[in-house]
């Protein structure tokens, strides 16, 4: 998952406080699955080489190889609210093999990380399976394995390129032997917190953006949900397009790159949006049916004085 994607995610609700790693230095694709190599933001020392791969329930699949040699799996699902550090019980079964009782811990509000040290029991397994089957708090996710033959040797060997070489069994040698080129500048704390609080601020206006539009136009509108949500998205088009110039100045992006990614993080807020839209209809209309109807007052006969 690039950091980007990331950062989008994280202003417009779906992955708050992430922690970000700068990357990827080196990026790798291998089917379904991207990632790189990335470096720690603090220390701009190499870090970690990480793979992810999307599913149609929206949920994500992220592989991590570290340099010491050990590996783990990050199960993201964006409708989580998690407390970062929390820790949870996981059970992991690859096709009928298992199951593996691990415990993980919430990196980001909405992603949950297990790591596992470099044994061929577990590796064996996630690469040789075809399907990967996660038991979180009393929730049972399933992950179709495409490409995973290769796809560890692929990560141990983007660390190695970075930390040193790798064995034929997928270990890494960790000796330093062809370090990445370090950075010509140290990172600048002040710019790295002055670009998440310009980013903060955009995410914030735009959420009350899209909160006003909703009190203001949802309750009086007869428009069909789709299109109801498209008018709501539209009317804070302009905040989406203040993202662009922004991004593009401080991420260093293309206009079509920077352009693709937020399109892609407002088709995620649309479908949110056009959910509460229909919530609040269905509610609505449950209220009104709830409620008794008054009984007409009895008229009287006309009084003619006789």
């Amino acid at each position: 998952m690039s950091r980007i994607y990331l950062i989008v995610l994280a202003l417009l609700g779906f992955l708050p406080g992430y922690a970000f790693a700068k990357g990827p230095i080196v990026p790798l694709q291998l089917g379904n699955w991207s990632g790189g190599s990335y470096t720690d933001d603090n220390t701009g020392n190499f870090s970690h080489c990480v793979a992810q791969a999307k599913y149609v329930s929206g949920q994500y699949l992220l592989v991590s190889v570290f340099p010491d040699g050990s590996w783990g799996l990050g199960f993201a699902e964006p409708n989580w609210t998690l407390t970062i550090g929390s820790r949870f019980s996981v059970q992991i079964y690859f096709d009928k093999f298992g199951p593996f009782d691990v415990s993980g811990t919430a990196r980001t509000t909405s992603m949950i990380f297990v790591q596992f040290p470099n044994s061929t029991e577990i590796k064996n397994a996630f690469r040789n399976g075809s399907v990967l089957y996660v038991n979180i708090a009393d929730k049972r996710f399933n992950f179709a394995l495409t490409n995973t033959q290769s796809l560890l040797p692929t990560l141990y060997s983007c660390v190695a390129q970075a930390m040193g070489t790798a064995s034929d069994d997928g270990s890494v040698d960790t000796t330093p032997k062809s370090k990445m080129p370090p950075p010509t500048a140290k990172p600048n704390s002040e710019i790295e917190a002055a670009r998440n609080r310009m980013t903060e601020q955009l995410g914030k206006e735009y959420s009350d953006c899209i909160d006003n539009e909703m009190k203001t136009d949802v309750p009086y509108s007869t428009e069909g949900a789709e299109t109801l949500a498209q008018v709501v998205i539209t009317k804070c088009d302009h905040i989406a397009a203040k993202f662009v110039e922004t991004w593009i100045v401080l991420f260093e992006l293309s206009r079509s790159e920077a352009e693709r990614i937020i399109n892609t993080a407002l088709e995620k807020r649309k479908k949110i949006i056009l959910a509460d839209i229909v919530s609040f209809r269905a509610a609505l209309n449950k209220a009104i049916i709830n409620t008794p109807s008054e009984k007409p007052a009895d008229k009287k006969a006309p009084e003619t004085g006789l």
